[in-house]
């Protein structure tokens, strides 16, 4: 596929994706939201530095990609932004995939796709690429929002940006290991702490997350109660 660039390093197979996508973000200030910018930097921190195999990613895996006929999957759609990359990722697309359109029990589903003949589950990589398909989608929204004419399917968007937001802190949380709060009751200030500070940035934002989709709560209507499965151990 000789159209398909080829991953400039191990980073690479997650992060050179994010780059024309970053510099439009960075180019359109009325896009820019304290998440994504500090899960940008998260991801740059973050990334794999090794990988056992390059696989051919679809980049948008999950069931609304699916063409079904006779109980089963005859074939898949949507390829625009497949690449090179680690399995883990879609994967990690079919786990936040699920908040819209439910797969069942992750874990009986990743125990399925790996005795199938799947990739091994690396929970780690999962993990990471839950939050960069998470943060690279909310800023895609992010644009699409500052740029686009007042319209119905714009409306029809904004509980999405928001359901994205607070699953990409979720994500977060579980990756390094913090406890996802449940209080909505009030608005955190933003820290004043780099924005390398995982200690500090992540907590907040979630709480900042949880607090915007409860205020929206009628307008994110049955998306109010979707949260992210937890990837099993």
């Amino acid at each position: 596929l000789p159209e398909l660039a080829t991953p400039s390093s191990a980073a690479g197979l997650a992060l050179d994706q994010l780059s024309p996508i970053e510099t439009r973000y960075r180019e359109t200030p009325s896009a820019q939201h304290p998440l994504v910018d500090f899960g940008l930097g998260w991801l740059r921190r973050a990334a794999p530095q090794d990988i056992a195999k390059v696989s051919l990613v679809h980049g948008d895996a999950g069931p609304g990609n699916l063409i079904y006929g006779e109980k089963r999957v005859q074939a898949i759609v949507d390829w625009e932004i497949a690449h090179w990359g680690d399995a883990m990722e879609d994967l990690a697309g079919l786990a936040t995939r699920d908040m819209a359109t439910p797969i069942g029990d992750l874990y009986k589903r990743l125990s399925e796709y790996q005795a199938a003949g799947g990739a091994r589950i690396d929970r780690e990589r999962l993990l990471y690429y839950r939050v960069l398909v998470l943060i690279r989608n909310s800023a895609l929204i992010c644009l699409t929002l500052a740029n686009a004419a007042e319209s119905p399917a714009l409306v029809a968007l904004r509980p999405f940006a928001l359901l994205l937001r607070r699953a990409a802190t979720q994500a977060l949380c579980e990756a390094v290991g913090h406890a996802f709060p449940v209080d909505s009751s009030s608005e955190p200030s933003l820290p004043n702490a780099p924005l390398e500070d995982d200690e500090h940035w992540i907590p907040i934002l979630a709480l900042r997350a949880q607090f915007e989709c409860a205020a929206q709560r009628d307008a994110m209507g049955h998306l109010a109660d979707r949260f992210l499965q937890p990837v099993p151990a």
